[in-house]
C-alpha cells in the first residue's frame, strides 16, 4: 500500500505553502489517504491526511475542528498535535504529529500478550482519554487496537552523574 508520493498522486506533494513536503504514502481508507511528510524548516516528520473536497461524507475538516477544541484550555496528553489544516487543491488536508506504532503492533511485538500490569495501564490511559473526550461533548466512534497510535519515544539522552557518563535511558 505504501508508495512514494512522487508517483502520480492525486494530492499535492507539498502543503501549507510549501512548509510540509510529502515523502511516502502510508495508507488509504474510505475517507482519504495518509502520507508521511517532513516539515521543510525543522525536518520534523509529520503525517498528512488528505480527503477529496467532493467526498460524500466529509470528515477531515471536523477532525481538525475537534483537535483544535482539544487544545483548550490546555493541550491534553494523549491526543495528537495538529499543525495545519485547510484546502489544498481539490482536497482538504490535515497536518499532524507523526505517531508511532499502533497498540496492535505493540501487542504483536510482545508475542500477542501483554502483562496484566501493562494491560491495566493501557486501559487506564484509554479510559482517561475517553473521559476527557466526553467532557468536551465528543463521542469517539472508532476505538480499536488499530486506530490507537502511540507516540514515538524521544531519542535517549546521556545522563551525567558526578561528571561521568552514566548511560542512556
Amino acid at each position: 500500500m505504501a508508495s512514494s508520493s512522487s508517483s502520480k498522486s492525486k494530492y499535492p506533494s507539498s502543503v501549507g505553502g510549501g512548509r510540509y513536503q510529502t515523502t511516502k504514502k502510508l495508507g488509504a481508507g474510505c475517507f482519504g489517504e495518509v502520507y508521511r511528510a517532513v516539515n521543510a524548516s525543522t525536518k520534523e516528520q509529520v503525517a498528512v491526511k488528505f480527503e477529496d473536497l467532493a467526498a460524500d461524507c466529509p470528515q477531515l475538516e471536523q477532525e481538525a475542528a475537534m483537535l483544535e477544541s482539544l487544545r483548550w484550555p490546555a493541550r491534553q496528553q494523549g491526543f495528537a498535535e495538529y499543525f495545519h489544516s485547510g484546502r489544498e487543491g481539490s482536497a482538504f488536508c490535515l497536518v499532524m504529529e507523526f505517531l508511532g506504532k499502533s497498540l496492535e503492533d505493540r501487542v504483536e511485538l510482545c508475542g500477542g500478550r501483554l502483562t496484566p500490569k501493562t494491560t491495566a495501564l493501557v486501559a487506564e490511559q484509554a479510559l482517561q482519554r475517553i473521559e476527557y473526550l466526553h467532557s468536551k461533548g465528543i463521542i469517539h466512534r472508532d476505538i480499536t487496537r488499530e486506530a490507537g497510535r502511540l507516540r514515538q519515544a524521544p531519542p535517549p539522552r546521556p545522563v551525567q552523574h558526578r561528571g561521568a557518563h552514566a548511560g542512556s535511558f
